[in-house]
């Protein structure tokens, strides 16, 4: 059955470090997965309250005003223009 020259045994030896060193890596892995995890946990209180609002950072708290002051510059100007267009027709 076997073919001359090959041996089971002798494959055997040879794969299981590899073997071995894969399931070391796979630990490792999940090793670092669960760290990960757990700072990802950490941080969710930071970021939702128990009642699942999410809570705004300072920094998009004030991007969030700035855009909203420049939309309303926006609105504003539109607001001119039409009243003009509407006053040139009349």
């Amino acid at each position: 059955m076997n073919k001359p020259g090959f041996n089971m045994e002798k494959a055997v030896s040879m794969l299981f470090p590899v073997l071995l060193a894969a399931v070391a890596w796979l630990l490792g892995q999940i090793s670092s997965f669960q760290s990960r995890l757990i700072s990802i946990e950490s941080k969710i209180p930071i970021l939702i309250t128990e009642g699942g609002v999410i809570i705004d950072s300072p920094q998009s708290a004030a991007a969030r005003q700035e855009m909203k002051d420049d939309l309303m510059k926006h609105i504003h100007d539109l607001q001119v223009r039409v009243k003009l267009i509407e006053e040139r027709n009349k």
